[in-house]
């Protein structure tokens, strides 16, 4: 009687270790498996302690998955031992007893202990999570303990092996994510563009953003104050590279909007003063991220851009990247970038930096360029096959440029003209 008697109690403890393995299997699954949705649901609206007691888990769930994992294989050794307990009362051979206890205990334990209770976790993860959750925190205090030297010792070990460096992903990568998430509505159509932005500062030079060094206006060492103002007020602009004797020799950058916050005694003394900060120069074929990376790390608005062979090639600024991500910006001395001005139904006059591309998508003018030119002025200048002058003319079927206004041997200003190519043909033979 007595045995019978104590073989229920094995067979009760038995059933109560299944339930705490699959207590601790489908509390595992059912925690992790919560969307980022559901969770961001619970941080807006923490309207109940089980919302908190899962934020609190999952804030630290490299503890929760110790204490949940640390269970779990308590649990499944305790099954084991058990089962093999309640076998031997039936009096078999020692390798028969070990043969049953294995394949029971392990066919247990699959069904059991972790296919039905991870299967219903998967299917039922946010019922399941705010029911057990309270448990869960009540484990992880009680093995605390337990689980720091665990942690202590996982961290020694893998200190010793040496830490595997992420593997950043790649820019592809990042699209593939946007393109899911635009899908998924995960993100405003605002918001798909800003990080797509991001992501194109990547790919784009600091060349194509900066101001070149034919626009970059400078100011000399030997200038007055008075000397300065003049010169801020005729070519407004914010920052100025400081020289000697010419750009490619500047070691300072010149900031108007500190100039005017100071003094006049400050003004007289410039050079010294906070409206200065020190050069730094970059690659002109550097991304834009790492040029802004480079002005961050340097606590500076601006910086000098050099070709291959060292010389200036001009100027970036903060406001300059800034605004390719986000869009134009303007500053305190904002001017037009690109004119285009419309003149009649078939003319335009735009200027002479205007991209190839934006000439396209204002005028739905398609310029054919064999050589990859990047502004009107540079398409201009390849097609007559020199620096140009007023009142140079390239025709193409269809369209006539003229050039209107020459700037430092580059186009300021030119005509666009749209014509019935056949009428022009005399015109051509002539050219």
């Amino acid at each position: 009687m007595m045995t019978l008697l104590f073989i229920i109690w094995q067979v009760i403890i038995f059933l109560v270790l299944i339930s705490a393995s699959a207590f601790f299997s489908g509390a595992e699954t059912g925690l992790f498996s919560l969307s980022r949705a559901q969770i961001l649901d619970y941080q807006k609206n923490p309207d109940t302690p089980a919302k908190k007691i899962i934020l609190r888990l999952l804030g630290n769930y490299r503890n929760t998955l110790a204490t949940l994992i640390m269970g779990n294989q308590f649990v499944n050794v305790m099954i084991a031992i058990m089962l093999g307990r309640i076998i031997g009362n039936l009096q078999f051979s020692y390798s028969l007893t070990m043969l049953i206890s294995t394949i029971v205990s392990v066919t247990v334990l699959l069904l059991f202990g972790e296919v039905v209770p991870k299967t219903a976790a998967l299917v039922y993860s946010e019922k399941i999570s705010l029911k057990l959750a309270g448990v869960i925190l009540f484990f992880s205090r009680v093995l605390s303990p337990f689980i720091i030297l665990l942690n202590s010792i996982t961290s020694f070990i893998i200190g010793l092996l040496g830490k595997k460096k992420p593997t950043p992903l790649k820019a592809e990568e990042y699209h593939a994510f946007l393109e899911i998430a635009e899908q998924a509505g995960a993100f405003a159509d605002e918001e798909i563009e800003l990080l797509e932005a991001a992501l194109k500062l990547r790919e784009i030079p600091a060349a194509l953003v900066m101001t070149s060094r034919v626009s970059t206006k400078t100011i000399r060492t030997s200038y007055s104050s008075t000397e300065i103002k003049k010169r801020i007020r005729r070519y407004k602009r914010e920052f100025f590279p400081v020289i000697t004797h010419d750009l490619d020799d500047a070691e300072m950058i010149f900031s108007a909007k500190e100039f005017f916050l100071m003094d006049s005694s400050m003004q007289n003394d410039w050079i010294n003063s906070p409206c200065i900060s020190k050069t730094v120069f970059i690659p002109n074929q550097t991304p834009v991220s790492k040029a802004l990376e480079t002005l961050y790390a340097y606590n500076l608005p601006a910086a000098l851009a050099v070709d291959e062979f060292g010389r200036c090639s001009g100027m970036i600024t903060l406001k300059d990247i800034i605004g390719e991500l986000v869009a134009e910006i303007k500053n305190m001395y904002a001017l037009p970038e690109f004119e285009i001005v419309k003149t009649s139904a078939l003319t335009w006059r735009v200027g002479g930096m205007l991209p190839l591309h934006l000439l396209k998508e204002t005028t739905g003018i398609d310029l054919p360029d064999e050589n990859e030119a990047f502004t009107l002025n540079g398409w201009f200048c390849s097609r007559i096959d020199k620096l140009p002058k007023r009142g140079d003319i390239v025709e193409l079927p269809g369209v006539r440029l003229t050039a209107e206004k020459i700037f430092h041997h580059r186009l300021a200003e030119v005509k666009i003209e749209l014509f019935d190519s056949a009428s022009a043909s005399g015109t051509e033979d002539e050219l």
